[in-house]
Formats: structure tokens, C-alpha cells, sequence
């Protein structure tokens, strides 16, 4: 589960280096149907402190958004 997606602060938090990687599309065969893409890496620095990055794309009919 991708626990840094709803809460940046679970980045690093058990020592490890995550990536995930989130593709849905919503409403099969409807022209417009909303479509995600998510691309997440995180990772602690140190004891306190961790990284992460979430590349995310979502598109619905004529409107798309973007977001790093």
C-alpha cells in the first residue's frame, strides 16, 4: 500500500527505498472516462528525516492536470 500518496510524512518511515507505480482508468469503453497515472519514490536520509517524489497525471475528457 502506498501510504505516502495520502500522507508525505510516511516517507522513509520504515528504512527502506519504495517506489510505486498507479495506472486506473475509470468507466471502460466511455469516451472521456477519467484515467490516473501516479509514479512515487521515497526513502529515509537518516533516523529523522526522510525523502520522496510523486509524479501524477490525471485526465478527464477535455481537462487534464499535472502534478510533481
Amino acid at each position: 500500500m502506498n501510504n505516502t500518496s495520502f500522507v508525505p510524512a510516511w516517507s522513509g518511515y520504515n528504512g527502506n527505498i519504495e517506489s510505486f507505480l498507479t495506472y486506473r482508468q475509470s468507466w471502460l469503453g466511455v469516451a472521456g472516462a477519467p484515467k490516473l497515472g501516479m509514479f512515487n519514490i521515497n526513502g529515509a536520509l537518516n533516523d529523522n528525516m526522510g525523502l520522496g517524489f510523486l509524479l501524477r497525471t490525471e485526465k478527464t475528457g477535455n481537462f487534464s492536470q499535472n502534478y510533481v
